[in-house]
């Protein structure tokens, strides 16, 4: 099923939507089947054609504001956050 969501992404991502994904964790927990924002942002990169960022609480106001400018100034199409 994997394959036909990232077909399904690229095509809204070509048609000039953008994606806003929310992961539980920052990093990799080895004790958790739950995903990382990290470990998602590099499956995405192989596999969407798209500008991708990720956006977390341990980044400083300014960097979480420019990131989310970008992404409402379509500079980025994929955000991936954890809630932030």
């Amino acid at each position: 099923k994997k394959p036909d969501s990232y077909k399904w992404f690229n095509s809204k991502l070509n048609s000039g939507e953008q994606i806003f994904w929310i992961c539980p964790l920052i990093e990799n927990n080895e004790d958790s089947a739950l995903k990382s924002i990290k470990q998602t942002e590099q499956v995405l990169k192989k596999v969407l054609n798209a500008r991708i960022a990720i956006l977390h609480g341990k980044l400083t106001e300014d960097e979480k504001n420019q990131l989310l400018s970008d992404f409402k100034n379509n500079v980025i199409n994929v955000l991936i956050s954890t809630t932030v």
